[in-house]
């Protein structure tokens, strides 16, 4: 049986169109909302935004002499320093009496992703959780890496400081 050539050309059409559609991903994200459009993004920060923006998330902080933020943390007080160009965020907590060994840093630094923990020239067992703002942060993600940092320092005294 013979096809026409007009028949040819429609079948191969419709194969032709079909193929992308059937392949097409569905995509699965949720479109961000309007205020996450609109929301300014931090390329630097003043110490004065940062504190405003965690004291509105409901922590305790103070500012030092030296421009740093004070953040008080389950009784303990950890450091927040912005570097002299405001390009990013430093978080820092340290013990001068901890029982930490290089085995407990180590396990610590191959484990976790976002955080480093090191032994200072001092001997203080050091915590370090970084945060650039180059291309732009928005405040949702500032949030979240005050978050990170919070629970950071939770399991590294149980892990690394308060080691049995």
């Amino acid at each position: 049986m013979k096809k026409s050539c007009g028949t040819i050309f429609l079948s191969l059409f419709l194969l032709l169109v079909a193929i992308p559609i059937q392949a097409a991903p569905t995509d699965t994200k949720t479109a961000p909302t309007p205020s996450q459009i609109t929301a300014p993004l931090y390329t630097s920060m003043k110490t004065q935004t940062l504190e405003a923006i965690m004291k509105t998330e409901g922590y305790s902080v103070t500012i030092d002499k030296e421009d740093d933020i004070i953040w008080k943390i389950e009784g303990l007080s950890a450091a927040l320093m912005i570097d002299d160009d405001g390009e990013s965020l430093l978080f820092q907590i340290s013990f001068s009496d901890s029982k930490a060994n290089l085995q407990h840093i180590n396990t610590w630094n191959q484990s976790k992703r976002y955080s480093r923990t090191y032994i200072a020239d001092d001997d203080r067992i050091v915590l370090e959780l970084d945060l650039s703002l180059k291309g732009g942060v928005s405040q949702a993600r500032i949030i979240d890496y005050l978050k990170t940092c919070r629970l950071s320092l939770s399991a590294w005294t149980q892990e690394v400081v308060i080691v049995e």
